[in-house]
């Protein structure tokens, strides 16, 4: 390492110059010479900066080199190896997690079986703390064969925005909004679910998709019923998407709203609007509109269709649940109080 005498010297300066000597020295020198290319001037560069560290404490004493780690080894030297190593073990760490997380699930996705019924509730329903448990006792008892039941509730709402600015989407943010939409595409493309529950908005926004099964036969069995259910059930038609995108040319779609939808007997059922029945409250879910559909890859439609059915026709069963429930509740907060 240079003395001090030795810096000051490279710097043209007297030694008893201080610290603003010394700064204002260096930035003259390097301005001086930076413009200037030949290994002359780059080697007084780099005496200069050598000197002006020193003299202003900046420098740092290399560490010795240990001629161990200049040993090659397999193209490199240990200490490049080294330095690899220490630089890259936790990105190389967050990889190798990353491909055993990955390798995991394909391999959960390859050896999962799944469920016998898929139950899908979407929109802003409230539900009971045990409403899994009860869907899936109330599917499995109902159908033969039935034993896995999968309930899921994908809280997805697109009704329009009220003039006090709620969110489109039932007040999720932006990013549970994303995960929801993508997750309900996952489930259409790739699942078989057996039963949609769905709210108004999200019906009105999957139907015409081609998401739902043809329920045109079942609405004509229940017609059987009471009066009184028989006219608290609204099928729910709709055209399919593909209908709007490429009409046919010079003539003019015949629905102007959903409702002129509904009154036209050509178009099949895609949903059974049972909200004045109130039947899914009977398995602990809440909300103002109730749309029973059936997914169009159910593994057997007919069955699932029979449910929809059984489930219709067992709507005083559910007043009954829900009231028992209900009570339930009341009980637990008068002995609290």
């Amino acid at each position: 390492m240079l003395s001090r005498a030795e810096c000051f010297r490279i710097l043209e300066l007297d030694p008893k110059a201080n610290s603003y000597d010394i700064e204002n020295r260096y930035t003259m020198l390097i301005k001086r010479y930076r413009n200037q290319g030949d290994p002359e001037t780059v080697k007084k560069l780099e005496q200069i900066t050598l000197a002006y560290d020193i003299l202003t404490g900046r420098y740092v004493e290399p560490e010795p080199v240990d001629p161990r780690l200049e040993e090659v080894v397999f193209g490199k030297k240990k200490r490049e190896w080294q330095n690899l190593w220490h630089y890259g073990r936790w990105p190389l760490f967050g990889i190798l997690v990353g491909a055993f997380f990955l390798g995991y699930l394909i391999y959960s996705i390859a050896t999962n079986e799944p469920p016998d019924f898929q139950f899908v509730a979407v929109g802003q329903y409230a539900s009971a703390d045990n409403t899994d448990e009860r869907v899936r006792s109330y599917v499995a008892g109902s159908m033969e064969g039935v034993e896995t039941v999968e309930f899921q509730l994908i809280p997805l709402s697109f009704e329009q925005p009220e003039p006090s600015g709620a969110a489109a989407t039932g007040g999720l943010d932006p990013e549970s909004e994303y995960m929801y939409v993508m997750k309900m595409m996952t489930m259409i493309a790739g699942e078989t679910i057996e039963t949609f529950i769905c709210e108004k908005s999200a019906f009105d926004q999957y139907a015409p998709q081609g998401t739902f099964s043809d329920l045109t036969a079942l609405y004509e069995r229940l017609q059987d019923l009471p009066e009184a259910v028989r006219s608290k059930i609204k099928p729910l038609r709709r055209a399919l998407i593909d209908v709007y995108e490429n009409p046919t040319p010079g003539v003019e779609l015949p629905w102007k709203t959903e409702e002129d939808m509904n009154q036209d007997l050509s178009l099949p059922i895609y949903g059974l609007d049972v909200s004045e029945l109130h039947l899914v409250e009977g398995l602990g879910l809440y909300g103002k509109s109730q749309i029973l559909t059936i997914g169009f890859k159910a593994d057997d439609p007919a069955a699932v269709e029979q449910f929809l059915e059984d489930w219709v026709r067992d709507v005083e069963t559910m007043h009954a649940l829900q009231k028992a429930y209900e009570e339930s509740l009341k009980a637990t907060a008068a002995a609290k109080n």
